[in-house]
């Protein structure tokens, strides 16, 4: 060949960019082969010593199947700096730190103070503090990478104007975050991409416009698996994993105008799942949290606007669901199941809250908790459109929301799909007491608007509905409660007369309500249940106004009862199981008005417990036997009810058995047993439940108090005393079931 040709071709090499072969450079200085290099710097296979600094735009790259380390001592700074305003490509490298044993403040492997820097397929390791340093660059991008073992954070990323794009790119090992980002108008864009095992963050962004986030998992990291806050507008969070972390798996704090959350899962973290604090607007949807230490979910603060659907929060130590401190949004179609607290709990002073169609089964307190402050409040017609329930089994919180927003028609078709369904929680406990329930004490306690004079509302309902049973049953629960709150819990002799006058003028609203929908042709079993304290209460003044047929009547149900002369409540009770045998709230209500303490015996309660066994052997078999103990039990003082009842424990653990087996969560009625057992001071019977519930606690047996669980179950493992249960002083004091 030509000499001449040879020399252009040598020439033409030269402008192109520069190869450099196994000896071409000794020793490898890596700024000498940037000064020598054109376009493109391709390394041979070995290792070149930084520092290096790239002031204009260039490619630096492996050889094709070469193995490239760039190193550099920490006290000599940057391994490699870029400060051109170009873009800079990296690529296939890896690039590390040596040992150092004092290692400046600020050492960074990689520091980029300008331009855009792209690396592709590039190993970042063993910094002294930064993997990468990237302030007063305008774009960063990775692609490929694995960035490690860094004493601080991975990449640290700064700038009011920089756009991070991260894909397929592993952050492992970092002492401090994987991948740290911030600037007033940064944007960031992380997909397909891990943050593993690193300090602190996984993913934290301390300031910025947006950060979209696609397929990230975030897993074992010391705390937060992704950490936002001061993020003025977006923060998109799809298909991503944040699991097993030391804090919370995604925390989302100070400041978000557009919080999309979805398909996402954060499950096993030691903190919570999910945690939207301080301010956001958005919504959580399609996600999972499980098992996590303490919330599923948790939504806090009075700036947080956040829609919650179709997520589904289980197993967690403490709420799947936590809306408090002034948060609200839709809460809708969202499963929480099994949770050692509350399925979804609302506290504090939330309102604006939509909750809709969600299902929460087997939680160890209630399906859902409310805050006593809580206020529910709906401005116009709009707001009121936006609420859609369907006719399915409502919560105790859908039912006082339809109440607060006179959606009367919806709760006559709900109570009469209850009655004609014989609806049962899984434990087997009736809906349809719970429904009574939900209205009169959720209201009372400030659940619904018109807390100040709830009676009004549920009278605004007889209004609509007069000859509606389920309104006047409602509107006479109200009274019967205020009657037994004006009166006390006290005996006759300690009641004032401010007292009794109340008492006897609510007992008599409730009478004429009750009277008017016995006549009624539906018939409801808790019309029953509620007109026996009735009966109780108003007692000599029914009994004077009974006529002759009227009492020959009563003889002969009196006779067929094995009894001289059935007083009115024991009518009452009688017509209750005619309409509903196996209703539970009838059996428990007429037992307490059966107590020595209202003028009735021992005896009379035993002979009631057995009278229930047999009309519903069929369908319980004998759990009765346990059922109605249950109910009263709260009413005895510890060790009493076994003495004063002569209750057989074979004969209870026999219809708990009976119970669990048609019971879809058997860990309520074995919670049930366990307390029992200690109330009446058997210690072998309760070690056998507790060892049975293992930590599957059931708060609202334990009065919503953890404490007292595991007090009573130290005590039945013969490790501590006996905690001390309350014992109720009047009729409202439980629920009967």
């Amino acid at each position: 060949m030509n000499r001449w040709v040879v020399v252009g071709l040598l020439i033409g090499l030269a402008l192109a960019g520069s190869i450099y072969g196994e000896e071409s450079v000794s020793p490898r200085r890596l700024q000498a082969y940037i000064d020598d290099a054109g376009a493109v710097l391709e390394l041979a296979e070995g290792v070149y010593e930084g520092p290096g600094v790239i002031s204009a735009p260039m490619t630096v790259r492996a050889a094709p199947d070469a193995s490239v380390i760039l190193q550099g001592c920490p006290s000599d700074g940057p391994v490699l700096t870029v400060v051109a305003e170009g873009e800079v490509v990296l690529e296939n490298l890896q690039i590390q730190h040596t040992p150092l044993d004092e290692a400046p403040d600020e050492a960074a492997v990689v520091k980029v103070e300008a331009g855009e820097v792209r690396l592709d397929g590039c190993t970042v390791q063993n910094g002294a503090e930064l993997g990468i340093w990237f302030e007063g660059g305008r774009t960063l991008t990775m692609r490929n990478c694995v960035v490690q073992d860094n004493t601080g954070t991975g990449v640290y990323v700064s700038g009011d104007s920089v756009e991070a794009h991260i894909h397929d790119t592993t952050f492992a090992s970092n002492g401090r975050h994987g991948l740290s980002l911030g600037g007033e108008g940064l944007v960031a864009h992380v997909a397909d991409s891990v943050m593993r095992e690193n300090g602190m963050a996984g993913l934290l962004i301390w300031q910025g416009k947006s950060l979209e986030a696609a397929r990230v998992e975030t897993i074992e990291n010391g705390d937060a698996g992704f950490l936002s806050q001061h993020v003025a507008d977006t923060v998109s969070l799809l298909h991503c994993t944040s699991s097993n972390n030391g804090g919370v798996g995604i925390y989302i704090r100070e400041g978000v105008e557009n919080l999309t959350i979805g398909h996402t899962t954060a499950n096993g973290n030691q903190y919570a799942g999910m945690v939207v604090e301080d301010r956001a607007t958005g919504a959580i949807e399609d996600s999972t949290a499980h098992e996590n230490g303490i919330y599923g979910l948790s939504l806090w603060g009075e700036a947080v606007r956040v829609d919650l659907r179709r997520n589904e929060a289980h197993r967690n130590q403490s709420h799947g669901i936590n809306v408090g401190n002034g948060a609200f949004g839709a809460i809708e179609d969202n499963v929480c199941n099994e949770n050692n607290g509350h399925g979804i709990a609302f506290s504090t002073h939330g309102h604006h809250l939509i909750y809709t169609r969600n299902r929460t089964v087997g939680n160890a307190s209630s399906g859902a908790g409310i805050g006593r402050r809580i206020r529910v409040r709906y401005q116009g017609s709009e707001t009121l459109d936006m609420i859609s329930f369907d006719n399915g089994a409502y919560s105790p919180t859908d039912i006082a929301m339809l109440l607060a927003t006179h959606r009367f028609h919806v709760l006559e078709e709900h109570a009469a799909w209850l009655r004609a369904n014989r609806v049962r929680y899984p434990s087997g406990t009736w809906r349809l007491n719970d429904f009574y329930f939900s209205i009169t004490r959720m209201c009372g306690w400030g659940f619904c608007t018109h807390t100040e004079n709830y009676p009004r509302l549920l009278e605004e309902w007889v209004a609509a509905y007069p000859e509606s049973v389920t309104a006047r049953i409602a509107l006479a629960d109200a009274h019967v409660n205020l009657a037994w709150e004006a009166r006390g819990g006290g005996v006759a002799h300690t009641v004032t007369p401010e007292g009794w006058e109340t008492f006897y003028h609510h007992l008599e609203i409730a009478r004429e309500h009750l009277e008017t929908a016995r006549g009624f042709e539906d018939k409801d079993p808790h019309l029953y249940a509620t007109y026996i304290p009735v009966a109780m209460g108003l007692g000599r003044r029914i009994e004077g106004e009974r006529s002759l047929g009227q009492l020959m009547t009563e003889a002969i149900i009196g006779q067929s009862l094995g009894l001289s002369r059935p007083t009115f409540a024991e009518q009452i009770f009688m017509e209750g199981v005619d309409v509903e045998p196996a209703y539970h709230r009838l059996y428990t209500t007429r037992a307490t008005a059966l107590l020595p303490r209202w003028g009735g015996s021992n005896q009379a309660v035993r002979d009631l417990i057995e009278f229930a066994v047999d009309r519903t052997r069929t369908e319980y078999n004998d759990g009765m036997y346990a059922i109605v103990p249950s109910g009263i039990q709260a009413l005895f003082d510890t060790g009493e009810m076994e003495q004063q009842l002569n209750l057989c424990w074979d004969r209870l653990e026999s219809a708990v058995s009976d119970i669990i087996e048609r019971s879809e969560t058997p860990y309520y009625w074995l919670n049930h047993w366990a307390y029992i057992a200690c109330r009446n001071e058997n210690r072998e019977v309760a070690k056998t439940a507790f060892d049975k519930i293992g930590d599957r606690t059931w708060l609202s047996v334990w009065s919503d108090e953890r404490d007292m669980f595991e007090a009573a179950k130290r005590w039945a493992n013969g490790e501590g005393p006996l905690p001390s249960f309350r014992v109720t002083d009047y009729w409202d004091d439980y629920d009967g079931t």
